[in-house]
């Protein structure tokens, strides 16, 4: 059995996984065997490893007969850039014909995949941390504004799966003890993730969790909300089995057994292109050193900023003062121009063209690209590490430049915890000035050295050694609580006093539809031309610039609905007088459902506030400032 799930890996991708690939598929091969869903692994492997492989090659083996461990697999990822391009990746498996009895499906918040899977209960299922949570915890994000939920559908679907979370880094708020501000501000996603966590492995549902950058004392914490009945692995990828000390990671209740990888092979190719960093510059180095990059050759340059302002600012100047092609990613940009760019990007890869690409975080994690030099703002050590992931990539691409990182001064723009900021500059400062040694970005051994490079992993648990994950404790017991409910009342209430249950404040769909109304050949291709139209903001956001942001008229909000065939444009008065009237996210977005209420009543599916004309550029996306 084990080797055909090895062909099979191989027949959808085209050759055999990686060796700690090659051991996850092992032991989930060992599950399946024994019937035994009581378990959770951790994967940890350096980015650019291929974890994410190996999801649709379990899934596919879970849809092939009934089994203990799930009828389909669940693929919760951070972020929505994410969840678009494995969705799009495995699709096109699909349309090849490799994944004939697979079906496929992704759910972002209000944004549901052409296929539909509103009740995850398609055989692998991508969606973002926001829409797992709400689905687990009885407020479906496809009925998120009834009053009455069919919950126990998509809680079905989860219940009766194996779980996978991916790039499991950013779902953790990374802010120490004295950040006492921050910490309120960021743990609600951290505390939803321990409490799916607790809810999952208490009903013996199996939980695979990746990524790259994950300090022991993350992993300690996660233990800690699981049974100790519950089998726990950790997979780490080492160059030799010897180079790793024989200790097993353990908590106050829980044992976790260690499973180390050899893969010789993947550490001497990244020894060999292991990215250098070139130089702690200023921001107004920048432009020259972009120009001198471009003197040498054909460099594909990935710039990152930590917000959309200073990305946008970025992109502005460098389109004006510098030739060739220029593009910008960032979360205020629609899907369709999100997915044209990164189709660019993959379409130029091989090639020998240049091309710079300013970004913000949506590019750090998950994002399958490839270029050779990084110029970043300054960030945490865990972002770095994942945003010097997305260069040096592919091992055998012939390239015209030296893999090269330049970072930007700075103290985290406050995106990030300033003092982890801190921490990280220093510690860079110190290896690049002072002892002018290399980090091994996809060295991931807990000994401080691998050859002449610093191991990144040792250096990640230096960095975090002060760092808490705490949890927001009433909100984890009220999760928990909720778990227990019959009925959806009790979560409902909790989602209108906080909003979202894994963000500060909730979400708004909007779209940049131009158009009038118009009528496609069914409703399927109607919602999937809308949905390449949306973008999701900060209600605060659009609360706060409403007036400026949304197209209104006679005062009524344009509204974009979808009545069978077409895609229409409504007027809604009644969110144009919440907009004028309501300034708190939470009580507007509680009134929120009586709007949207009514257009169900008439039989429309509402699915975004239209842009006001000007509000929105084509591959630049939202011009308002936050």
């Amino acid at each position: 059995m084990f080797l055909s799930i090895l062909e099979s890996f191989k027949q959808i991708y085209g050759y055999y996984p990686r060796p700690g690939v090659c051991e996850l598929l092992k032991l989930i091969n060992k599950k399946l065997k024994a019937e035994d869903p009581k378990f959770l692994v951790f994967f940890s492997a350096p980015t650019g490893y291929g974890k994410s492989s190996c999801t649709v090659v379990i899934a596919n083996r879970l849809v092939e007969k009934p089994n203990r461990l799930g009828e389909r697999l669940i693929h919760v990822l951070p972020m929505r850039s994410i969840v678009e391009d494995l969705y799009t990746k495995v699709k096109s498996k699909k349309e090849e014909g490799k994944l004939t009895k697979l079906t496929l499906g992704a759910q972002a918040m209000h944004l549901l995949d052409v296929e539909k899977s509103p009740y995850m209960l398609p055989g692998i299922v991508y969606t973002t941390i926001d829409s797992f949570i709400h689905n687990l915890f009885k407020r479906p994000v496809a009925e998120f504004y009834r009053d009455h939920s069919h919950f126990d559908i998509p809680r079905y679907a989860i219940y009766s799966s194996l779980v996978t979370f991916d790039e499991a880094h950013l779902f953790s708020s990374e802010v120490e003890v004295e950040e006492e501000k921050v910490r309120e501000k960021h743990n609600r996603m951290l505390t939803s993730f321990y409490a799916s966590i607790k809810a999952l492995t208490e009903a013996s549902v199996p939980v695979i969790i990746m990524t790259a950058t994950m300090p022991d004392k993350y992993v300690q914490n996660i233990i800690e909300h699981t049974p100790n009945n519950t089998d726990k692995y950790l997979i780490e990828v080492g160059p030799s089995r010897d180079i790793f000390k024989k200790r097993a990671l353990s908590s106050s209740t829980s044992y976790i057994k260690k499973i180390i990888v050899d893969d010789h092979k993947f550490y001497e190719d990244s020894y060999k292109n292991n990215p250098k960093i070139q130089g702690i510059i200023n921001e107004k180095d920048v432009e020259k050193i972009i120009l001198e990059l471009k003197s040498f050759g054909n460099p594909k340059i990935l710039v990152v900023k930590n917000t959309v302002s200073k990305a946008l600012e970025t992109y502005q100047r460098l389109t004006k003062n510098v030739r060739g092609l220029i593009r910008i990613l960032h979360g205020r940009m629609n899907v369709e121009d999100r997915q044209n760019v990164l189709q660019l990007i993959k379409r130029i890869e091989e090639k020998e063209k240049e091309i710079i690409l300013v970004a913000t975080q949506v590019i750090e994690a998950g994002v399958d690209i490839d270029f050779d030099i990084l110029i970043s703002d300054a960030t945490t050590f865990s972002s770095l590490v994942q945003r010097v992931g997305r260069i040096g990539r592919k091992i055998d691409r012939k390239r015209m430049t030296q893999l090269s990182i330049y970072i930007i001064d700075g103290d985290g723009d406050k995106v990030y915890s300033k003092r982890l900021v801190e921490t990280t500059m220093n510690w860079l400062k110190d290896l690049f000035f002072q002892k002018k040694v290399d980090v091994g970005w996809r060295v991931a051994i807990k000994d401080e050295t691998y050859g002449e490079l610093v191991s990144y992993k040792w250096l990640l648990e230096k960095i975090y050694n002060k760092v808490e994950y705490l949890e927001d404790r009433s909100l984890l017991k009220a999760l928990t609580d909720i778990d227990h409910y019959f009925v959806a009342l009790k979560s409902k209430e909790l989602q209108r006093k906080l909003c979202s249950f894994v963000r500060e404040e909730g979400l708004m769909a909007i779209s940049s539809w131009m158009n009038d109304d118009k009528k496609f050949k069914d409703g399927h291709e109607a919602l999937e031309n809308a949905y390449k139209t949306m973008l999701p903001l900060n209600v605060s956001f659009i609360i706060s610039k409403w007036r400026d942001l949304l197209d209104v008229n006679e005062e009524a909000v344009k509204v974009l609905v979808c009545e069978g065939k077409w895609l229409r444009i409504e007027k809604s008065k009644e969110l144009y007088k919440m907009l004028d009237r309501l300034n708190k996210p939470c009580i507007f977005l509680d009134a929120f459902d009586g709007v949207l209420n009514k257009f169900r009543k008439r039989n429309l599916i509402p699915l975004a506030a239209i842009l006001k004309s000007g509000s929105y550029e084509r591959e630049v996306g939202l011009k308002i400032e936050q």
